[in-house]
């Protein structure tokens, strides 16, 4: 006869060490030229957009940098974000009419197909960061794993054990077994 001593109200969760591969794991590293197809995906963009735009632009997309007055982190532009954005957005139009930066820009989504989404992205991203206005976001867009993982990742707290034993069920259920561990 064998006994069992675990609680039979609790899951058991046997961990297989085996990472899921996510559709957009690799962003965590920042921009690779050989991940560039995906992100430049129309889709792929408005996707990230609302998921950000839903969660809140503020601390996930210009990292320690402030908006007002900081370059952006991705960007070898030296001017303030808040300012770029205004450029790129004034640009769209009539990009022959800018510098050198703006027209190759322009002349780069527009080639890969996806300038009417970056504009739209722009617009947005300058109407909540700079106008302060509240947009909503688009819920049949926003990648639900995405976003959870971006309020774990940016809790900036040390867990209780009860949360801590949530995320890592959240985890292990998503297919992210070494991220778990």
């Amino acid at each position: 006869m064998l006994l069992s001593c675990r609680d039979a109200t609790q899951k058991q969760v046997i961990p297989q060490f085996k990472e899921q591969g996510l559709s957009f794991t690799h962003l965590k590293n920042g921009y690779e030229v050989s991940n560039s197809s995906w992100i430049k995906s129309p889709e792929n963009i408005l996707m990230l957009h609302e998921t950000f735009k839903k969660r809140g632009y503020d601390g996930y997309v210009i990292s320690d940098y402030v908006w007002n007055t900081d370059r952006f982190w991705f960007l070898d532009v030296n001017k303030a974000p808040k300012y770029l954005v205004d450029s790129l957005e004034l640009s769209f139009h009539s990009p022959e009419q800018f510098p050198k930066y703006y027209r190759e820009f322009w002349a780069r989504r527009t080639r890969e197909g996806n300038h009417a989404v970056v504009y739209k992205v722009l617009r947005e991203v300058k109407e909540i960061m700079i106008d302060g206005i509240e947009i909503q976001s688009s819920n049949e867009m926003v990648n639900d794993t995405l976003y959870q993982l971006l309020y774990y990742k940016n809790q900036h707290k040390e867990y209780l054990d009860h949360e801590a034993n949530n995320l890592l069920e959240y985890l292990v259920e998503i297919g992210l077994h070494q991220s778990a561990y």
